[in-house]
């Protein structure tokens, strides 16, 4: 074993991947990672972003779906029984997840759905093309030269207008993170059970946000220990997010480019709020077209602006026929929504006109009698959407 550590570069490489993806093996199967619908990840968001930029995904309808990463299958399944038509296949490195997929997937009765125990870090067999290819908190969490060969992955299977969704954790918004997790490994070094090592984090945690006064690392401590009670799954969260072998946030530029030596191109973010203009003073913004002269570099100073610590980046394959602007002109083929809704109860008693409340809790009044006549309408289809016909009428 000494001999391939210091062999080559190249074996030690491959040793340490493996280490790390039984290290990651073996903390699944102790502590599970509860799944669940992931809104940004749906086929129909996807093939909305994808219409905008010049692609023409496949319909939702009848499509392919892979998730690499799928967990207990709590995102796939949904979709699988929305959509009898398309099919979808779950893969993920722990055997004890695609057996609780599976049992859920039976009890459904769905037929259009495979779950499958697969290691991207080894032989990947041919899965075949996908129209749908999706992977929600993995990225980060495999070593870095795992990273590679994942994106590589994607470039194979990846129709032709498919559309890939990675998120991951980006710099610099997640130093923050990195000072906390640092602190959760070094207070639980030497504890081998994993809910003991939440327990432990748990603990520091409190010590730190009372006693470390208006320090930053005190600050994210509170904003930690406050958060923690609307976790569904507590202890997962913080074992696999906070404390896991593997967490490597990167700068979004650096990952476009490894997009890029992999055959794939940058499409756009699942959420449209990374494509909004920053609003700078004239001076800044003209400072910021000199140092961002083309899309990765101006999205990079936008995530420094912004600070941001996550993303969910959108791929297509390199030759594929993108636009970088969505085309305004592709607009009337979707359907339109609204996560606002009406301010009800006795708020709304007091509320002349009509207020309506976003999902992070601000409320607004529509200050056009058109724009309040269209938020009444999408509020009344809600969850459903209008075709852009009939919210123009």
């Amino acid at each position: 074993m000494k001999a391939v550590r210091t062999a080559s570069r190249d074996g030690q490489d491959a040793l340490s991947a493996a280490d790390g993806t039984a290290a990651t093996r073996r903390q699944y199967e102790d502590v599970p990672y509860p799944s669940e619908a992931r809104p940004f990840t749906h086929p129909g968001r996807l093939a909305a972003v994808a219409l905008l930029h010049g692609l023409a995904p496949a319909p939702v309808g009848a499509c392919r779906v892979v998730e690499l990463g799928c967990s207990d299958g709590g995102n796939l399944l949904p979709m699988a029984v929305n959509f009898p038509s398309s099919r979808f296949l779950g893969v993920d490195l722990a055997p004890r997840h695609i057996a609780m997929a599976r049992r859920a997937a039976a009890d459904l009765g769905l037929r259009n759905v495979e779950f499958r125990v697969l290691d991207i870090g080894g032989e990947v067999a041919d899965l075949g093309r996908f129209d749908y290819v999706l992977a929600h908190g993995l990225f980060s969490w495999v070593p870095p030269a795992l990273q590679a060969r994942l994106l590589a992955l994607y470039a194979t299977l990846l129709a032709d207008h498919g559309v890939g969704y990675v998120s991951f954790n980006v710099l610099p918004g997640w130093y923050a993170n990195l000072k906390a997790r640092d602190v959760l490994l070094y207070h639980g070094r030497g504890i081998a059970d994993g809910c003991k090592r939440v327990d432990a984090a748990l603990e520091i945690l409190d010590v730190l946000a009372r006693n470390g006064r208006d320090r930053p690392t005190a600050a994210h401590a509170r904003t930690m220990i406050e958060n923690a009670p609307l976790l569904p799954h507590l202890q997962s969260y913080f074992l696999h997010e906070y404390l896991a072998e593997e967490n490597h946030p990167l700068w979004f530029s650096d990952f476009a480019r490894l997009a890029e030596d992999a055959g794939l191109r940058y499409l756009a973010d699942a959420d449209p709020a990374f494509s909004e203009p920053l609003n700078l003073p004239d001076a800044d913004a003209a400072r910021l077209a000199a140092w961002a002269p083309d899309r990765i570099a101006r999205e990079q100073y936008a995530d420094i602006l912004r600070d941001t610590a996550f993303r969910r980046a959108l791929l297509c394959r390199a030759d594929a026929p993108l636009l970088e602007a969505p085309d305004p002109k592709r607009v009337p083929s979707l359907y339109v929504v609204t996560r606002a809704e009406p301010v009800t109860g006795d708020e709304a008693a007091v509320a002349a006109p009509a207020r309506y409340r976003l999902p992070g809790g601000r409320t607004f009044t529509p200050g056009d009698s058109q724009v309040a006549g269209l938020l009444a309408a999408l509020a009344d289809a809600a969850p459903a959407g209008l075709p852009w016909d009939q919210m123009r009428a």
